[in-house]
């Protein structure tokens, strides 16, 4: 059934479906399944996806939202204000501050056993140089213990000197130069 529509031209057939019938013993013609237009992103155990929980580890390791997004996300041509933006975001995600606080939770009961267990060495050290009578393994081993606990800072400190050598005057020669210059620093 052909007709025209409005504007005089002929309008086409609507096409139908085939029907194929099905024989005793065939299966029947399934359709392609449709494709996500992106793989769905897998989970870790506690809800978050594998990314969010690179990114969570990176930031409670670097402590900046910016450079964690860097690390985990392909972000090597957005602009830094959309990287901000995006670490903001996932920053703002209430699971991902759960999880980044239970990382640095667990980051900081690492920390503290291994500056316990520091100290007990150093205290046994200690112990050692004070049996055996040695007194400089037994110092070296105090001054570990407290740089340590924070009772000792070693502080640098750097001495720099500048000279501020004058430009020349325009119609001064090379030697009048020099001799003016070696005329002050006399």
């Amino acid at each position: 059934m052909t007709g025209k529509d409005t504007t005089g031209k002929a309008k086409r057939p609507k096409r139908s479906a085939k029907v194929i019938p099905i024989k005793s013993g065939m299966k029947a013609p399934q359709k392609a399944a449709e494709k996500p237009l992106h793989s769905p992103a897998r989970r870790v155990g506690n809800g978050l996806t594998i990314k969010q929980e690179r990114f969570c580890q990176a930031y409670a390791a670097c402590g900046n939202g910016t450079e964690a997004y860097r690390q985990v996300y392909n972000a090597g041509k957005m602009k830094p204000a959309v990287i901000n933006q995006k670490s903001f975001e996932l920053l703002s995600n209430a699971k991902i501050t759960v999880r980044v606080e239970s990382i640095r939770a667990a980051l900081a009961k690492a920390c503290a056993v291994s500056v316990e267990s520091l100290s007990a060495e150093l205290t046994e050290a200690m112990e050692l140089a004070r049996a055996a009578n040695q007194p400089g393994a037994f110092v070296q081993a105090v001054m570990a213990r407290a740089k340590l606990h924070g009772l000792i800072v070693e502080r640098v400190e750097n001495k720099t000197t500048q000279f501020v050598v004058a430009a020349p005057e325009p119609d001064a020669t090379t030697e009048e130069w020099i001799a003016g210059i070696e005329a002050k620093l006399a």
